[in-house]
């Protein structure tokens, strides 16, 4: 497993951050942790995210989403995504593949946890 991913998983426990949004200073990789699911357009923070990455660095992302494996769940998340929107400001029902498809980010690696709801994905900008 990718220790950058590991450690970021630690200080988003450890710290609970206030921030959902990192950009290293090397500017070789950028994260994000949970954060799709807060913003009201993630295609352009994806886009972004991409315009501060330098060419041929990754973009790190850490969200939670649509299951696309089991799909009773995601009929729950549908059910209850505006109520939980409303109370928590997190839209827990987004489809991250689209949006990642939609930001035109070339998709490395992925990996799904919990049911298909945690994604971990390496990305690369546009060419």
């Amino acid at each position: 497993m990718d220790p950058l991913f590991l450690c970021l998983c630690k200080l988003y426990t450890l710290n609970k951050l206030l921030t959902s949004l990192f950009i290293f200073i090397n500017r070789r990789q950028t994260v994000d942790s949970f954060g799709l699911c807060s913003f009201d357009d993630p295609v352009k923070v994806l886009i972004e995210l991409q315009r501060v990455c330098k060419p041929g660095g990754k973009i790190l992302l850490l969200e939670h989403g649509r299951s696309k494996t089991y799909l009773g769940l995601s009929g729950y998340l549908d059910k209850h995504a505006e109520r939980h929107a409303k109370n928590w400001g997190c839209c827990w029902n987004r489809d991250i593949d689209q949006i990642v498809e939609d930001a035109g980010l070339e998709l490395v690696k992925k990996d799904c946890w919990h049911f298909g709801t945690t994604y971990y994905m390496v990305c690369r900008g546009k060419k």
